[in-house]
């Protein structure tokens, strides 16, 4: 899901948090989708605003830059684009992409 999203999407920065501790699992999201940041269940909620602060800054820079973008694009996975939640996806951030082109707000 999150592959599917950062193809469509670069500049959407994803921070998982999470219990597990699948070094594979964590090594695959960093590298395929792209991952922001990764942190561990239970959350340190000053470290987790830190990185949100930092992600919103970098999500700015994408915004004033578009070209940073391209720096962030993930391999095309056209067997999840072709599968029914693949489509169910893609349709949903497109559908929010709409809306927020729509009401004037800088995440479109």
């Amino acid at each position: 899901m999150l592959k599917l999203l950062k193809q469509e999407n670069p500049q959407i920065l994803t921070i998982v948090i999470t219990k597990t501790s699948d070094a594979d699992m964590i090594v695959e999201l960093i590298n395929q989708a792209q991952l922001f940041r990764f942190l561990n269940k239970p959350v340190n909620v000053g470290l987790l605003k830190k990185h949100i602060h930092t992600a919103l800054q970098r999500y700015l820079a994408f915004v004033e830059k578009p070209e940073l973008t391209r720096e962030h694009l993930v391999q095309t996975v056209d067997q999840v684009r072709a599968s029914a939640i693949g489509r169910r996806i893609l349709d949903g951030t497109r559908a929010l992409r709409k809306r927020w082109n729509a009401s004037g707000s800088p995440l479109g």
